[in-house]
């Protein structure tokens, strides 16, 4: 307590220094300028990116999964990616350590997994749905998918249909990249393959 009026007299001396308030208000005009430029700026900034919504809401869909929100699709994902690292991989690249991606990846979607059926095609049929309902069911992609059936429809013929839920499959996938016997070009575990 005897020391906290010691300060009042510096704090005051600051307050009437006009040079530091200059300083001080100009420091907070700052932003304020910024923020206007921007505002000026933004009808231009509209313009060029009218089409980002459509973008914003196809990524979350087909690159973030949210429209396949399963395991199984995590494990397709992962199986794809997999075998494009494989695929890009040179023996130059590192040749005396093995890739670690890839055996995390590999590791990842091999591992055995319960596969419970009914909440799997709850889960995707809800995915689905929200795809529908976020791109619309116009969209050629979402046409693709659903095949000319519901979401609820859909989601119990590809979780069904599905040879993922086999490990000993997913490992062949796992080794076989895309190209090649054993790879994804020669899998009839896709939509449309027969």
């Amino acid at each position: 307590m005897q020391n906290s009026p010691e300060g009042l007299p510096g704090q005051l001396a600051g307050l009437k220094d006009n040079a530091l308030m200059d300083r001080k208000d100009e420091k907070m005009k700052r932003p304020l300028r910024r923020i206007q430029a921007i505002t000026k700026r933004w009808p231009q900034l509209l313009k060029r990116h009218k089409d980002l919504p459509a973008y914003l809401r196809e990524r979350r869909i087909f690159d973030q999964g949210n429209g396949f929100n399963t395991a199984t699709f995590g494990i397709a994902r992962t199986l794809v990616r997999l075998a494009a690292e494989n695929e890009n991989q040179t023996p130059s690249d590192c040749p005396s350590s093995p890739n670690l991606a890839a055996l995390r990846l590999s590791w990842r979607s091999t591992r055995r997994r319960r596969f419970m059926t009914i909440s799997k095609k709850l889960k995707l049929a809800d995915s689905l749905g929200f795809m529908v309902e976020l791109l619309g069911a116009d969209n050629p992609l979402v046409k693709q998918i659903l095949n000319g059936k519901s979401p609820e429809v859909r989601a119990g013929e590809l979780i069904d249909g599905t040879k993922l839920k086999d490990v000993a499959f997913r490992r062949e996938l796992a080794a076989g990249g895309s190209k090649g016997d054993r790879g994804f070009n020669r899998s009839d575990d896709r939509p449309g393959a027969a």
